[in-house]
């Protein structure tokens, strides 16, 4: 109905030719069905504001992205209609996009760095360990020891079986085998076992009987560090005795939460999470955050009674060949039509 100078200049074209023109002649083609849902949306919530994204095809040729606010004020009497307000973000966009590639390079050059690290504590540190335990086993069998050698060799080799130990985890945590070799669901649930014998909390893993669609490396690695982050927490801070992991497959998005009953987070710094603000949360929490950026994902820490929970919602990346076949499809439409 209405488009002041300041829209005109963004879309890119004067005001006559937009006004009496809908979605379809300003929005990209792929915007077009979660347009006419938001749209659908704002028509049924009277006097609500929603916020959303969208691309839009500028006359020069360039992809735009703008957020758009919608008001729906059609049952105000002086108005009568949805107003809208948008502001082009396609800069503020592209430097995201360009801070996320980022932060996924250094994320998986950290990670080749973690498998080095795994393997020569695996292939070499144990295995002089083990060579270290096998000559102190044959200095304990010579008859000609006193008993106090012989004691102090037996306290050595126990120190090397649990240096040994300790090494053998380190070298899983750093470099899980079952992550590459049978999946996220597989590893989640052996690490999750691990953890509940090492620690002594009781954790319930929950996920499903198959394991899901394969996603990128470096994203099955980031979601195993979160419940590895979170469940380290759980048995620094918490005093909790038990703990569950959930994590379900939605199609189009992934979720994980971790729960536990134990005493919870202070108020204020709750509050200050809620927030999103992780200044003063810690290593463990504000690694959690990260990782979830980094997949585009959202951070939700509320309060149980007893206890914390963590929720983590990531979008899944649709298939680009099916992607590509059905923008082909949709092409060969509207040729035809």
């Amino acid at each position: 109905m209405y488009c002041n100078p300041s829209g005109s200049r963004l879309l890119g074209r004067p005001a006559r030719l937009l006004i009496g023109k809908g979605a379809r002649d300003i929005l990209v083609t792929e915007d077009l069905p979660r347009a006419f849902r938001f749209i659908a949306k704002v028509r049924r919530h009277p006097g609500r504001t929603f916020i959303t994204e969208f691309s839009v095809r500028h006359p020069n040729g360039s992809i735009r992205c703008f957020e758009y606010a919608a008001t729906n004020l059609l049952e105000d009497p002086d108005i009568g209609a949805v107003v809208a307000k948008f502001r082009d973000i396609t800069e503020q966009k592209q430097s995201q996009e360009a801070i996320r590639s980022f932060s996924e390079r250094l994320l998986k050059l950290q990670q080749e760095e973690e498998r080095r690290i795994g393997r020569e504590l695996h292939d070499s540190t144990s295995q002089w360990l083990t060579a270290l335990m096998l000559s102190l086993g044959a200095i304990q069998a010579d008859d000609k020891l006193s008993h106090r050698s012989r004691a102090r060799i037996s306290e050595a080799l126990d120190l090397s079986r649990r240096v040994a130990s300790e090494i053998r985890t380190a070298s899983y945590l750093l470099h899980p085998p079952t992550l590459k070799e049978f999946g996220l669901i597989s590893a989640l649930r052996d690490y999750v076992r691990g953890f509940a014998q090492r620690s002594g909390i009781s954790v319930r893993f929950r996920g499903p009987q198959t394991d899901i669609k394969r996603l990128k490396p470096h994203a099955e690695m980031a979601i195993f560090r979160m419940v590895q982050e979170a469940l380290t927490n759980i048995h620094r801070h918490s005093q909790s005795k038990s703990a569950a992991v959930v994590i379900r497959n939605g199609g189009d998005g992934l979720t994980l939460e971790i729960n536990d009953s134990g005493k919870g987070m202070p108020k204020d710094v709750l509050a200050s999470l809620q927030n999103g603000n992780v200044r003063h949360s810690g290593v463990g929490i504000s690694g959690i955050r990260e990782r979830t950026l980094q997949l585009k994902g959202t951070l939700n820490i509320v309060e149980r009674r007893p206890g914390t929970g963590i929720r983590i919602d990531i979008p899944l990346k649709v298939n680009t060949t099916s992607l590509t076949s059905l923008r082909a499809k949709a092409r060969a439409a509207s040729q035809a039509s």
